[in-house]
C-alpha cells in the first residue's frame, strides 16, 4: 500500500568517481544524500562550527561569523523537508538548507 507523506523517504546514493591513476585495493566510500532527521540537529551545528574554523584558518576571516542554525529553526526546516544531509560511510558530513533566508534563495 502506498503511503502519503510530505517529504521523501528514500536516500540517493552518489557514486564517487574512482581515480584510475591509483590502484585502489579498498572500496571507495559510500556517499548518500537524504532528508535530514531531528536526530541530525546536533551534528548540523558541529559541521557549521567546523566549517567556520576552516574558513578562519584558510585566510577568510570574513566568512565565519559564529552564527549557526538555531535548533528550533533546524527542527522546523527538517519537519518541512528543507534540510538535506550528506552521509559518508554512515556519518553526516555536510548539509544544505533548501529554502529562502531573508527573502533570498
Amino acid at each position: 500500500a502506498a503511503r502519503s507523506t510530505d517529504r521523501p523517504t528514500s536516500a540517493v546514493r552518489v557514486s564517487l568517481a574512482m581515480d584510475r591513476s591509483v590502484d585502489r585495493a579498498a572500496p571507495l566510500p559510500s556517499l548518500v544524500l537524504r532528508v535530514a532527521r531531528e536526530a541530525d540537529v546536533a551534528r548540523l551545528t558541529r559541521i557549521e562550527r567546523d566549517a567556520d574554523a576552516r574558513f578562519a584558518a584558510t585566510g577568510h576571516p570574513e566568512l565565519p561569523d559564529g552564527s549557526g542554525i538555531p535548533d528550533d529553526v533546524a527542527i522546523a526546516a527538517i519537519a518541512r523537508g528543507r534540510i538535506t544531509v550528506a552521509e559518508l560511510d554512515g556519518e553526516v558530513v555536510g548539509w544544505v538548507y533548501l529554502g529562502r533566508v531573508d527573502g533570498e534563495l
